[in-house]
């Protein structure tokens, strides 16, 4: 099975990323997550950082994430993207 990634979230300036609010829909709900994280927007070079694991329900789901500040460059992040490794349905 292989692995769903979303688009890239960039930002301007270096920041430290404090939470996830995700709302899956449509029968999709990616229950392992993974995050990577780089310091550049114009060419990323992805890390992992953190995982999520999230509930198989079509409600918001928030995720704090200022508890795993490890691992992340000391002036913070510009891109960001979650990789859905499991999910409760297999992609097409």
């Amino acid at each position: 099975m292989g692995s769903w990634a979303v688009r890239p979230f960039n930002v301007r300036k270096p920041a430290i990323p404090e939470r996830i609010t995700i709302i899956f829909q449509g029968g999709f709900v990616g229950t392992k997550c993974r995050i990577e994280v780089s310091e550049s927007s114009n060419r990323p070079e992805w890390q992992a950082w953190t995982y999520i694991h999230s509930e198989d329900a079509n409600r918001r789901q928030i995720f704090d994430l200022i508890t795993h500040r490890d691992g992340l460059p000391g002036e913070g992040i510009q891109s960001m993207k979650l990789v859905f490794e499991e999910s409760s349905e297999n992609p097409v």
